[in-house]
């Protein structure tokens, strides 16, 4: 009989929950997510769960490998891990992709977030350009995490596919408008 983790102090929880903190998931190159949908999405795009936290009395969809590291949790351990209020019934820890700007960026629309704070407007934007068919997003200085739980939760599985994410960009419009490409910019309409 498999073993749960019923308390939210287990050390294992604890460094999963650490992740819902930027500098915690900046410092270990990891993040959570949360859903069968953006696990699926995770498994079938390469990557390789560090850790799969499963609610007690369910299973994980057949499309899954059989190996992945699973650990059950009782539903209050798992709503610890999560930003959703209704939670589904697995979280997993993954690695975070390498955010390195590349020396030329791919063809095509690019879209540059500077200082969006907010994560859901970030994440709204991610999915606006996925659906757009932007080859790549860059996050600009003062921009909020792409892979804060609010994000990930949101995002549903595009941190995984398509566009392409890239980190810090701040200082470098200069060098994006000598490479060609269109700087076009929005901004808030404050008073």
């Amino acid at each position: 009989m498999a073993v749960v983790i019923t308390a939210r102090s287990n050390e294992r929880i604890k460094q999963a929950r650490a992740l819902l903190q930027a500098k915690e998931r900046r410092t270990r190159g990891l993040h959570l997510i949360e859903g069968e949908k953006l696990l699926i999405e995770a498994v079938s795009s390469g990557c390789t769960p560090e850790e799969v936290f499963l609610e007690d009395g369910y299973s994980l969809p057949p499309e899954l490998p059989h190996d992945l590291p699973v650990q059950l949790v009782s539903r209050s351990v798992l709503e610890s891990l999560t930003v959703s209020a209704t939670p589904q019934h697995v979280a997993a820890v993954v690695r975070t992709p390498d955010l390195t700007p590349p020396a030329a960026y791919p063809d095509g629309l690019a879209v540059v977030l500077d200082g969006v704070q907010d994560p859901g407007n970030v994440g709204t934007i991610l999915r606006t350009a996925d659906a757009l068919g932007a080859s790549c997003v860059l996050l600009g200085a003062g921009s909020a995490d792409a892979f804060s739980g609010k994000n990930t939760a949101r995002r549903n599985g595009l941190e995984l596919s398509s566009p392409a994410l890239y980190g810090r960009c701040g200082g470098r419009t200069a060098t994006h408008a000598r490479a060609g490409l269109s700087l076009h910019r929005g901004a808030s309409a404050r008073k």
